[in-house]
């Protein structure tokens, strides 16, 4: 959730490296004797007998100006050739962004008031000199039906239909209660009107205001090829790779998509021992362009860092920690192009049958300007 104030320099430097120092210390290579699996690794100690599959979680915070190829960790275990897995999940995400002349303007007025350009007018006033303003209100509902499909040897195509919805939202008062219980800055929110929508923003290429929800609608879909390795003298290790393209489906006029197409090449791993499992990922992507910013194709750099306890035989905790160079940096305003960290935490539940469920909540940490404030996530899977 935002905080009054960010992380100094050398601290975000120092925890910018902790995910990719977590994951380079799994990533040693397997031994000569591996190779592709054709069905599912085998169960380490205590994770076999069924319960959830390992892995960690997969997520996507929903940050309103982050309609690009979410980076996901993928699945640890392959399916056998020919077997479907489908998940349904559900998520809603919470924003709340804005420059520090904004949250003046905003602390200083009394009451909850709607925000229009009359407002940001005043705020120029008072704002420091070259300071772009910027003030993001509103969430994203999102739902995905995932179909995974085992190719044998290995591989696996994977298919991603997603619908999102942008408002304004029913987590306005849950965030400003916790707030308050916590002690923490509400930043200007309790001078807004509640569960509001409004993305303002003062760029090198120009200004963007909406204030008008842009509603519902197909974003943009994502198809994935993966394979997996194991190593056969290692049976507690697991690899895999991935190829990710992310279509242009979404309507990029209502933030449903960037009207781009996306890819993106991930390296995964997961160490399994006894009820307990790490798991690592980097990835690369080429983002491509998104004229409604202004923003030309770039580079992406992510990587997470997990950990997964099994709980009983029906159920796992998991952990972890993703970071991400942000999309934004093409904006010329330094808060947006700071990296993005987020802390996830999830519980898994086998319900037989070839079953899963999964709840989870996503936090920003360290720099707090650039994601969503709080995320909420519920989902199931089937296997067939």
């Amino acid at each position: 959730m935002n905080r009054g104030c960010d992380a100094g320099a050398a601290g975000r430097g120092a925890a910018r490296g902790l995910p990719v120092a977590l994951l380079m210390a799994l990533l040693v290579p397997p031994a000569a004797g591996a190779g592709p699996g054709g069905g599912p690794f085998p169960q380490p100690e205590g994770l076999a007998g069924g319960g959830p599959e390992p892995g960690p979680l997969r997520l996507s915070d929903g940050f309103l100006l982050a309609p690009y190829l979410p980076f996901e960790a993928v699945p640890s275990e392959p399916l056998p050739a020919g077997r479907w897995r489908l998940r349904l999940e559900l998520s809603t995400a919470n924003t709340f962004i804005r420059s520090g002349s904004v949250q003046v303007g905003l602390e200083i007025r009394e009451g909850r008031q709607p925000v229009d350009r009359a407002f940001f007018k005043q705020v120029e006033e008072i704002a420091v000199p070259g300071e772009r303003l910027f003030l993001v209100d509103g969430e994203t509902r999102r739902g995905a039906l995932r179909a995974r499909r085992g190719l044998g040897q290995g591989f696996e195509l994977e298919v991603t239909l997603p619908w999102a919805q942008l408002g304004g939202g029913r987590l306005d008062s849950a965030v400003e209660g916790f707030h308050d219980l916590t002690g923490l800055d509400q930043d200007g929110r309790q001078s807004v009107l509640h569960d509001g929508f409004l993305i303002f923003l003062q760029s090198a290429g120009g200004e963007t205001f909406l204030e008008r929800p842009p509603g519902s609608g197909l974003a943009d879909a994502v198809v994935s090829v993966r394979r997996h390795w194991r190593a056969a003298d290692r049976p507690h290790w697991r690899w895999g790779a991935a190829g990710s393209l992310k279509l242009p489906t979404g309507d990029r006029d209502r933030l449903l998509g960037t009207g781009s197409v996306d890819g993106e090449l991930q390296l995964d791993v997961s160490r399994c021992r006894g009820r307990t499992c790490y798991h690592g990922a980097v990835g690369v992507a080429r983002l491509g362009s998104w004229d409604l910013l202004g923003l030309p194709a770039q580079w992406r750099l992510a990587a997470l860092a997990g950990f997964e306890r099994r709980l009983g035989a029906l159920s796992a905790l998991n952990l972890q920690m993703t970071f991400g160079e942000s999309p934004l940096g093409g904006l010329g305003v330094s808060d947006l192009a700071a990296d993005v960290y987020q802390l996830s935490a999830g519980w898994k539940r086998w319900l037989g049958g070839g079953r899963e469920l999964f709840v989870a909540v996503t936090e920003n940490v360290i720099h707090f300007e650039n994601g969503a404030d709080l995320a909420l996530h519920l989902g199931i899977e089937q296997g067939l």
